[in-house]
């Protein structure tokens, strides 16, 4: 095939993807049902605290929390009562900022200095994460696309590290390094669990100091420390401080459960759990890509880390990306399955980088006049995204 001809149907390929994703949010996000939870009852309380008094608290919460809102960080609630101020019904705020995250998902994979395959592999992956915990969160009546924050923060993280690999890649982009360790700081805020998530800027500052000359280097360690700093100081600053003991004393409350033991024995029920639930109408096929990972217990963040790092051009991403899933392996009693989105959307990204390079090398070796793999799939993804749509 004619080389630019197969590049232009290749990268049209990484557009047609790109497209069902932002039609598939689009729908998610505005236009299905979801089903309400207790969290989603619940956690609307310091949302409408906020919204008529002017000051968040947590009255509805246990024994009451009257003077203020320590169950979880108060970010993802002002954003919501601050968009109901300016006229939005719960539903819609609650899907604008998740909708703007994931079409900044979108363009920064698109744009990215990466191979075609890459590409599609990242936002393929993305797109298989969300997909499974819609159609399990639809099957178990809870809901990830709610009130709680884990899905915005494993949205900021995931667009934070793409940003942060995309800025190296284009000779250490300034722009795209102040943006990127931004989104990875905003992740940190977002929930306890995601305090790490900001750490993952360690790779590249260890990568620039040895890369690159003294003053650049300082240039590119001031504009990530002012990244980090326009997000984690006021957040220090204005909750963590004020409320220390409050924070300390849930986090005692929800880590106490349990011995040392208790995250690791949780992370591998949840697999179990998946086992039995992964035959759900809508997601037999990705069910089938993690089942081998599922049944022998792999932790699915190590095997998606592990291919990205053997890929020179994502091994930052795999290294930046360790210290979330990490934490919310080793360390988190109170863990729900929506803490898994972020070691999911590794996970598919990793199947689908193995399945699209390995195609390659076979079509390159058996045909002598090569057609790239990557122009093969915009099919077999709309053809799921039309199943997928069938289920819902």
């Amino acid at each position: 095939m004619n080389t630019k001809l197969e590049k232009t149907i290749s990268s049209l390929s990484v557009y047609i993807i790109a497209a069902a994703i932002a039609v598939f949010a689009f729908a998610m996000y505005f236009v299905m049902p979801r089903p309400s939870d207790i969290d989603e009852l619940g956690l609307y309380n310091p949302v409408y605290m906020q919204l008529h008094y002017g000051h968040m608290t947590y009255p509805a919460y246990g024994g009451g929390y009257f003077h203020g809102m320590f169950v979880h960080p108060p970010v993802r609630y002002l954003e919501i009562a601050e968009m109901m101020r300016l006229g939005l019904s719960l539903p819609y705020a609650e899907g604008l900022s998740v909708f703007l995250l994931t079409l900044g998902i979108i363009v920064s994979t698109v744009r990215a200095r990466l191979d075609i395959l890459t590409k599609m592999a990242l936002l393929g992956g993305y797109f298989a994460a969300l997909v499974w915990t819609e159609v399990e969160d639809i099957a178990t009546k809870s809901g990830a696309y709610g009130l709680r924050p884990d899905l915005e923060l494993a949205l900021v993280w995931f667009l934070g590290l793409v940003l942060l690999q995309d800025a190296m890649r284009r000779d250490w982009n300034l722009v795209l390094i102040f943006i990127g360790s931004a989104a990875l700081s905003y992740a940190s805020i977002l929930h306890y669990y995601g305090i790490v998530a900001f750490t993952g800027i360690a790779y590249y500052l260890i990568k620039a100091r040895l890369d690159l000359p003294r003053t650049r280097f300082w240039h590119v360690a001031v504009v990530t420390s002012a990244g980090c700093l326009a997000i984690l100081l006021p957040y220090f600053i204005g909750f963590v401080l004020p409320n220390l003991r409050d924070i300390l004393s849930m986090a005692h409350i929800v880590q106490s459960v349990g011995g040392w033991e208790t995250p690791f024995v949780r992370h591998f029920n949840q697999y179990d759990f998946w086992l039995t639930q992964g035959r759900l109408n809508g997601i037999q096929g990705l069910y089938y890509l993690l089942y081998p990972f599922l049944y022998l217990k792999i932790p699915l963040f190590i095997f998606g880390a592990s291919v990205m790092i053997a890929r020179k051009e994502l091994r930052g991403l795999g290294l930046s990306a360790l210290p979330l899933p990490v934490l919310v392996f080793a360390y988190s009693h109170g863990k729900s399955g929506d803490y898994y989105l972020p070691e999911l959307m590794l996970a598919f990204s990793a199947v689908f980088l193995l399945v699209g390079f390995s195609l390659r090398f076979i079509i390159s070796k058996l045909l002598p006049d090569r057609i790239d793999v990557a122009s093969f799939f915009p099919g077999a993804n709309l053809r799921y995204f039309s199943a997928w749509l069938s289920f819902i």
